[in-house]
């Protein structure tokens, strides 16, 4: 039984280990991409991190595609709401993060 549980603990540490280098690569690549973006977004994306005003290419390239996409359209312009499941690095179970007219206008958890 015990070995069983020291198996299943390693195959989860490959795929985390796996999941990581993909999220390296996919930042990596988008800094490379765009080389023109500002020291401060790079240094955001390099750990994963978000900051008001990136674009959705930037929020991608930082912290992945979302689990849902809620959209709204008034006289404002256009807003979208992307919902990401808890990760590693989060303390409560949702992300939100909302764009108005393709920029990153805020984010919160919940």
């Amino acid at each position: 039984m015990r070995t069983k549980f020291i198996i299943i603990g390693l195959i989860s540490l490959l795929i985390m280990s796996c999941l990581s280098d993909i999220a390296v690569k996919r930042r990596k690549a988008f800094i490379r991409i765009y080389p023109g973006i500002s020291g401060y977004w790079k240094h955001a994306i390099t750990r994963g991190d978000i900051v008001a005003g990136m674009t959705k290419e930037a929020v991608l390239a930082s912290i992945g595609k979302p689990l849902k996409i809620n959209r709204s359209v008034d006289t404002r312009g256009i807003f979208e709401q992307w919902v990401y499941p808890k990760s590693e690095r989060q303390i409560r179970e949702y992300a939100y993060v909302y764009f108005n007219n393709e920029k990153l206008i805020t984010w919160q958890y919940f």
